[in-house]
């Protein structure tokens, strides 16, 4: 009897469908890309790229932005020239210091300032690397109060064009 009712069993378990029917019809997705390679003119400099160009950015002119942490500077690359343009040297400490653990993102207003986000704050550097200010909602109570205790605001985030807003993200417990 109980070899029967197995049998059964399994039988009734084989005839249940688990397969579900779409309403819809899907159709042929087709997905397609590109993967370029350029040479650029480093004029004797070597591009560190360890990290990709993560935390890299566009200006709107074409140039590209590469934070090199070994050396401590901005590189400026004419994508249209395919060439080295110029460089920004940095400090790790000091009046313009960048602090020790180096830059994650690099965000560039119209007015030529850079805001590079890195663990410790948000830092606004003008075109020649002056630091105009440091910013770390840590510290800031006008922030804090709006958010209340026990908040983390990420510094990594987007700074808008003109450079009056940031874009970013906070978790709920610090």
């Amino acid at each position: 009897m109980n070899k029967h009712f197995l049998i059964l069993l399994l039988l009734a378990f084989a005839s249940c469908s688990s397969e579900k029917k779409s309403e819809g019809k899907i159709g042929n997705f087709q997905f397609s890309y590109e993967l370029d390679t350029i040479h650029i003119d480093s004029k004797g400099e070597f591009f560190f790229l360890n990290n990709g160009l993560s935390g890299s950015t566009l200006s709107q002119s074409g140039e590209l932005y590469v934070f090199n942490r070994p050396q401590l500077r901005l590189e400026i690359i004419d994508l249209d020239k395919k060439q080295l343009k110029d460089t920004v040297k940095f400090e790790v400490e000091g009046p313009n210091g960048i602090g020790a653990l180096g830059i994650n993102m690099i965000n560039l207003t119209e007015s030529g300032d850079f805001y590079f986000s890195s663990f410790t704050g948000l830092r606004q550097m003008d075109a020649s690397g002056n630091l105009k200010r440091f910013i770390n909602w840590d510290n800031e109570e006008r922030i804090q109060d709006q958010l209340g205790t026990g908040k983390l605001i990420s510094f990594d985030g987007i700074i808008s064009r003109d450079g009056s807003k940031f874009y970013g993200t906070y978790s709920a417990e610090g």
